[in-house]
């Protein structure tokens, strides 16, 4: 059972496989929202964890409405419905960022297990996009000569070498590095480095080590991993 309970959005145009799905996913841990509409979905005010699009909705509308999405947001899932005959039309949608294709006619089980690792997923880049928010708010909050020092530190140099690189003294150094701790709310160098790298990943450290200016700042904080491809073989 997922927890929190989860929110799926499903527009699918086919009436019978929308309820056999809608059967197999509604539960206390899932609410699915049938969709009669693109307008419909693109008014409602619900935070979907998951959406699963047939190509085929509304007249083949549904297929654009993918490749829309995948465009527009990386932090919900998007998973494509399509029969074997329009595997061709979803393709291209996966190309284009859909996480993963349910053939109709559904596979309950599977579709299920799909749908629940989209909602995972989902939630993990959440998670982290709030946490780079958080962390690369705090960052902008370093003066010139902090960020200097943040740095140097996230590039794993030590006091001594970054007073000389600097031109400043040993002690300048700690106040400068004391006052940034305290901004980014962190203990040690070790914790910087640490903290840096989970959130922002090994890139983000090296992008750091090198510039911490605001526009760094701010493509690390919105750089989202797109969702990765989910196949499971049928058992």
């Amino acid at each position: 059972m997922l927890t929190p309970s989860s929110h799926i959005a499903l527009l699918e145009s086919n009436v019978g496989q929308r309820k056999r799905l809608l059967d197999r996913l509604q539960d206390t841990s899932r609410h699915v929202h049938c969709l009669d509409s693109i307008d419909a979905f693109e008014q409602s005010l619900t935070v979907f964890d998951a959406l699963v699009i047939d190509v085929n909705f509304e007249g083949g509308r549904g297929e654009s409405l993918i490749q829309k999405l995948c465009q527009s947001t990386e932090l919900t899932s998007i998973l494509i419905s399509a029969t074997e005959a329009q595997l061709h039309r979803a393709l291209v949608c996966l190309e284009a960022g859909a996480m993963s294709i349910l053939e109709k006619p559904f596979e309950l089980d599977r579709a299920k297990v799909v749908i629940d690792q989209a909602i995972l997923g989902t939630r993990l880049r959440r998670k982290t996009y709030c946490e780079r928010q958080r962390l690369g708010r705090r960052i902008t909050t370093l003066t010139d000569r902090q960020r200097e020092v943040f740095r140097h530190m996230v590039a794993g140099k030590h006091v001594k070498e970054i007073a000389l690189e600097m031109g400043i003294g040993i002690k300048t150094v700690h106040t400068f590095r004391t006052q940034l701790f305290d901004k980014l709310e962190i203990d040690s160098p070790l914790q910087l480095i640490r903290d840096i790298a989970m959130v922002f990943g090994r890139r983000g450290l090296e992008k750091l080590s090198a510039s911490a200016d605001d526009q760094t700042i701010a493509q690390l904080m919105h750089q989202i991993k797109k969702p990765m491809y989910v196949d499971l073989p049928v058992s």
